[in-house]
């Protein structure tokens, strides 16, 4: 199986209300199907006009990408577990997994608990900008994690996520 660990795929269908069936973005089911079975990772961007609202903004682009699965679940399933990748390698159809690229979404330690639930695996601390989990790459601070950062990394290895320090 191949597995791709990014696009923006998800925060573009949501923000042009488009379907990922077919589109023109980064990919689209249509396009994927060639390489089944495929593991796509679909991250929430959180792009800076959103980051006043970046939970909000994040759990209205997964509500949105929530019904897109649905409406294509004959090629898609969403992978929370390994047995859902294994389910999704013998049905030869298309892995979800979703991200959150830019750790403001995560206004306080219980909504880690919440995007969980949701079936978020994978989080971006920062999006280049400093935010209250750490310094970003193009942000005006050095100061690294920060208490709550600290706090949110350990949370997160309780569940088991992956912590993506790319930014």
């Amino acid at each position: 199986m191949i597995i791709d660990t990014h696009c923006d795929t998800l925060t573009k269908i949501f923000d042009n209300n488009q379907n990922l069936y077919e589109n023109n973005f980064h990919i689209d089911l249509n396009r994927l199907m060639k390489f089944t079975p495929f593991c796509q990772v679909f991250a929430c961007f959180i792009a800076p006009e959103h980051r006043s609202f970046a939970k909000k903004y994040a759990l209205d682009a997964f509500s949105y990408f929530f019904k897109e699965l649905d409406k294509n679940s004959h090629c898609i399933n969403q992978i929370r577990s390994f047995s859902d990748y294994e389910k999704t390698i013998k049905e030869n159809k298309i892995g979800a997994i979703l991200s959150i690229e830019g750790g403001e979404a995560i206004e306080e330690i219980s909504d880690i608990e919440l995007f969980y639930n949701l079936g978020v695996r994978i989080i971006t601390l920062t999006w280049n900008h400093d935010n209250k989990i750490a310094s970003g790459v193009l942000g005006s601070s050095s100061c690294g994690v920060t208490d709550f950062g600290k706090e949110v990394i350990n949370t997160l290895g309780k569940y088991k996520m992956v912590i993506d320090v790319s930014h």
